[in-house]
């Protein structure tokens, strides 16, 4: 729609900014379109919000103090409404006896709320027994003004609770049903009135424009009111520590306030249409869903516990009226395939795989948290943008895993570090969501995710309180794609989750958590979860890798396999097996990476990643490794001129024994292992330190590719005609 013959009002600084901000926008713009531009539209442009309407800037402020009716506000089912026995009537009996017409619908509705209270029975005098009627009663009562009260109220009762089969629910927009603790937004609401307009005469008090002015148009005023603002503004709701003294009053306008609830108005409670949880408990509001303590930099495990839900709230790119918002907001769903989105994480995935789809550009996140005392205030969560993030679709090939393992760390009983898996997990999804990072965070954490489960055994096979888990189901190979952040860790990682032995053994994730070779993927066995081939503790990287070789040699060995089960889908240039064996590496990065990875479904053969490099070696390549590697090859590739015997090189256990302590004596071995089946090495023994003893073994678990095999091969080995006499003895200790 054109506007060019409109007066555009903005709202600049609506993003990011208080929850108070965004409300008061969108209440101005209620209130115009209702009572007096039915044609007027709204819209966000570069994060302002802006209203187009026929009124120019002298006739809305006309409008404001002389013509506008605040909307009929009331809670007579709370303590302090003014209701209950020995509350202050005050302001109720100055609403009753004003005969001006912009106060109508609130003398209706105050009437109707008397009557409704009367035909209850809710009229006793001591205010203990009214207390304990009204406790009995408060269901009837809600229901009861829910069919009686007039048209311009019902706005507030839907924004204020809803009516279900069983008790009351009440949207966090709004506290617990227009009050926070004691704060009692109703009673508030109607001082702001009183503040700004003479009830009695229906006539705006002399200092009305001026704060108008402000409101409207963000202008500098003086002498604001030390009224509490409640929720919706925490930079100024006063108390300790917030202001340049040791304490502050909440000072603000009476409009702010005013216009504030004006807004909360419009996620009326339509949200009864959308009761299509199979969990009525959970029912779901506009545009709010239950709080995950994750992507932002205050969060912490009490803030799930301790917050009553997160509002996201929509900022839209076209021009729309006020019927089209009231039908966008009151459907207010974000949805994840035929899912409601349930929690902040899934919402975040409905934004990021275009689950919200009707022209909106971003969401603003808050969070209603506890942060004053028990005052729960509406923090700021970060804002969002609206993208599609292919990526994110992945997810859904574990989304039930995750959330039954939800299910499993919410137990009452559930141990420590599944409800710390659990966090992290949701805080790499969102950073995901919003950053439009790789998914390598998403994956460590859903690796992080099953070593918590190993690491807690009971909880993995279930109980009365917590449901069986399984391991993480079988992930599509385009998570390598997905979580590929370039690095040497991940490259390493990859290698190892790829090793397998389809016979016997199956993956390397066997020895590394309880699971059957044949099918990895069933259930946790409570009796199977301490088996022998378990190698994997809590021991450095370089350990593991020693502790898992030995294994799966003499595991080879017992089952009397054609080769060593060290075969893997994903082999590795020397270049990054080199730069492990330095200690170039983060090991622990790739020791989270590999919980993840052994999920993934490697397919024998495949190549996962074409740009190897195949250029010649800039680091020196260790004899000790080339001795052990040799010594430990599942195959070998086209035979070596220097190769006598196109025999296998028999296993020989004690070299990665010696191997595994540090010692030296182990590459002697290795080398007499080599002559005697045939090679013809120069090097006889490979002097090093302890730790690159361990480190050039740890090293022969990773897949090396066959081009590097056969270099390796060469380097270590002279033709058969030369003795080995003929080698200098300096030679015998020379890095290749």
């Amino acid at each position: 729609m054109s506007t060019s013959k409109q007066n555009v009002l903005s709202f600049p600084g609506c993003t990011p900014a208080p929850l108070m901000t965004y409300l008061k926008a969108i209440g101005v713009f209620r209130i115009i379109a209702e009572q007096c531009d039915s044609q007027a539209t709204c819209w966000w442009e570069d994060e302002v919000f802006r209203i187009a309407t026929s009124l120019s800037q002298e006739e809305l402020f006309s409008f404001f103090l002389n013509e506008y009716r605040p909307a009929p506000v009331l809670a007579p089912w709370t303590g302090s409404s003014g209701f209950y026995p020995g509350d202050n009537t005050e302001i109720l009996d100055a609403f009753l006896s004003s005969d001006h017409q912009r106060f109508t619908p609130y003398k209706t509705a105050i009437d109707q709320a008397w009557l409704a209270l009367k035909a209850l029975g809710l009229t006793m005098k001591e205010k203990k027994v009214f207390k304990e009627q009204m406790a009995r009663k408060k269901s009837d009562l809600l229901r009861y003004l829910r069919n009686t009260m007039c048209e311009e109220a019902l706005a507030w009762l839907d924004a204020a609770f809803l009516l279900t089969s069983g008790n009351p629910k009440y949207p966090p927009l709004l506290g617990t049903g227009g009050n926070d603790g004691r704060f009692d937004f109703t009673t508030n609401f109607m001082q702001r009135v009183d503040l700004l307009f003479c009830i009695a005469t229906g006539e705006a008090r002399p200092d009305a424009a001026a704060f108008l002015d402000h409101a409207l148009y963000d202008t500098k005023i003086c002498g604001m009111h030390k009224k509490a603002i409640g929720q919706f503004h925490p930079g100024f709701a006063g108390g300790k520590n917030m202001g340049a003294s040791f304490e502050a009053d909440s000072l603000n306008n009476p409009w702010d306030f005013l216009l504030t609830i004006e807004g909360t108005l419009l996620f009326a409670a339509s949200g009864s249409r959308r009761l299509n949880s199979s969990d009525k408990e959970s029912l779901s509001y506009p545009f709010c869903v239950r709080s995950s303590a994750a992507a932002y930099e205050s969060a912490s495990d009490g803030d799930e516990n301790n917050t009553r839900a997160e509002f996201w709230t929509p900022l839209w790119l076209k021009a729309c009226r006020l019927p089209e918002l009231k039908f966008f907001l009151s459907e207010g769903r974000a949805q994840l395939g035929r899912r409601n989105a349930v929690r902040g994480a899934d919402f975040a995935r409905a934004l990021s795989t275009l689950g919200i789809d009707r022209g909106i550009e971003a969401f603003n996140r808050f969070g209603f948290q506890e942060r004053n005392g028990q005052a729960y205030l509406a923090v700021h969560l970060g804002h969002w943008k609206v993208r599609e993030r292919p990526l994110i679709h992945l997810l859904n090939e574990c989304h039930g895993w995750v959330e039954r393992y939800r299910r499993c760390a919410s137990a009452k009983t559930a141990p420590r570090r599944l409800v710390s898996a659990l966090r992290n997990f949701d805080d790499a999804l969102m950073r995901a969501c919003k950053e439009e990072q790789k998914l390598t965070g998403v994956l460590i954490a859903l690796g992080r995710m099953e070593q918590a489960l190993v690491h807690s055994p009971r909880a993995a096979v279930g109980s009365d309180t917590m449901p069986a888990m399984s391991p993480l189901p079988k992930l599509s190979s385009r998570w390598i794609q997905a979580a590929d952040d370039g690095s040497i860790e991940f490259r390493l990682a990859c290698a190892l989750a790829s090793i397998r032995d389809d016979e016997a053994l199956g993956p390397l994730r066997c020895n590394m958590m309880p699971c059957d070779p044949q099918r990895p993927w069933t259930r946790y066995d409570a009796a199977k979860m301490d088996q022998p081939q378990i190698v994997w503790t809590h021991g450095t990287l370089t350990d593991n890798l020693i502790a898992v070789l030995q294994r799966r040699c003499l595991d080879g060995q017992r089952n009397s396999l054609a080769k060593l089960p060290l075969s893997g889908a994903c082999p590795l240039p020397l270049s990054d097996i080199i730069s492990f064996i330095l200690g170039q590496v983060d090991e622990r990065k790739i020791e989270r990476l590999l919980w993840g990875l052994n999920a993934l479904r490697w397919k024998k053969g495949k190549k996962y990643f074409s740009d190897y490099r195949t250029d010649p070696l800039s680091l020196p390549l260790p004899p000790a490794y080339a001795l052990f590697k040799l010594t430990h090859c599942p195959e070998f590739p086209e035979s070596h001129e220097a190769v006598e015997s196109k025999e296998k090189i028999p296993l020989d256990p004690s070299i990665m024994a010696l191997a595994g302590a540090g010692r030296v004596e182990a590459t002697r071995m290795a080398a007499r292992r080599l002559n005697a089946s045939g090679w013809k090495s120069f090097v006889r023994v490979a002097p090093a330190s302890a730790d690159q003893i361990k480190r050039c073994a740890a090293a022969v678990l990773f897949p090396l590719k066959k081009y590097d095999l056969r270099k390796l091969t060469g380097r270590l080995s002279i033709t058969a005609q030369e003795s080995i006499s003929d080698v200098p003895e300096a030679e015998n200790k020379t890095i290749l």
